[in-house]
């Protein structure tokens, strides 16, 4: 045998084992990128979950998973038999509970959570709010920029950088404000530098993913640049 053919033949019994011996992993799901502002903590098993009830007319209100759980607040109205279910899909074919879930404490906002694993389903009236103070470290900024702190809030803004709320530099470089919050929000939020006069313009957020609580007790949380 020439060497050339007894070249060929060693690369023809090491492809060979190579094909016998190599695992090839399958790729998992793709996980579900989050929604502008938002970060993802912990994968859900379900890919979406749907509020449908009297307050949407039974349409269907995409839920936010944090913690755990499955999550939207709701505002019911003073109509006869206030009620809702949660669905996996944007029909009915898996949907809980089995019997329509009725609010019995009057009308109000509910905050409203789903558990994938167990169905468990509870419904809490937001009555009232918290003192939350907000406090952005190192927020170290140029002439005309400020920090604020912006999040899925509607007291902060519901992400939208005009709203944010604009924080005290009387510790500078930190910077704190303290605003009442409504009870059982589940919030996700950032410190925000950006333009006092153009919410466009000098736009730096904090780096990390986003920070969270839960509006129970007056606190203070925190973030940092």
């Amino acid at each position: 045998m020439t060497p050339t053919n007894m070249a060929l033949l060693s690369l023809v019994l090491l492809l060979s084992a190579f094909s016998a011996d190599a695992q090839f992993s399958t790729p998992g799901p793709l996980e579900t990128p989050p929604p502008d502002g938002a970060s993802v903590f912990q994968r859900s098993i379900w890919a979406n979950a749907y509020f449908r009830g009297t307050p949407n007319n039974f349409m269907f209100t995409p839920m936010v998973y944090s913690n755990g759980l499955w999550r939207t607040n709701q505002t019911f109205g003073s109509i006869s038999s206030p009620r809702f279910k949660i669905t996996r899909n944007l029909d009915w074919t898996e949907a809980y509970p089995a019997q329509d879930f009725y609010i019995t404490q009057g009308p109000g906002e509910y905050a409203i959570t789903f558990n994938e694993v167990t169905k468990e389903i509870t419904a809490t009236k937001i009555d009232g709010t918290v003192m939350i103070q907000f406090q952005c470290d190192r927020g170290l900024t140029s002439l005309g920029q400020s920090v604020y702190a912006t999040g899925s809030s509607p007291e902060l803004g519901n992400w939208d950088r005009a709203k944010a709320v604009l924080l005290s530099s009387n510790t500078y470089p930190s910077w704190r404000k303290t605003i009442p919050i409504r009870i059982g929000q589940t919030i996700q939020w950032k410190c925000l530098k950006r333009s006092e006069a153009d919410p466009n313009m000098s736009v730096e957020y904090e780096p990390g993913m986003n920070n969270m609580f839960t509006s129970n007790v007056p606190t203070t949380v925190f973030g940092s640049f």
